[in-house]
């Protein structure tokens, strides 16, 4: 697994994945209140925030392995 996650809270499950050239910090002012509803899934896309690098970098790539962290998903 080469995308770091982080899982927070209970509820239906929520994958948040930031935009390019960024990292999973982006939605800090979002998580305590989504929190309360949701299970969140923070996702730092590989080669970014604390995630390893993939290679070659493709966007199939960047999928599989965002399923790979996500439980019932791979």
């Amino acid at each position: 697994m080469r995308c770091h996650v982080e899982v927070v809270g209970k509820g239906h499950p929520l994958v948040m994945i930031h935009g390019w050239g960024m990292h999973s910090g982006v939605w800090q002012p979002l998580v305590k209140r989504l929190s309360k509803k949701y299970m969140l899934y923070l996702v730092d896309l590989p080669g970014m925030g604390q995630s390893r690098s993939v290679e070659p970098y493709h966007l199939y790539r960047l999928a599989e392995e965002v399923a790979e962290v996500i439980p019932g998903t791979s």
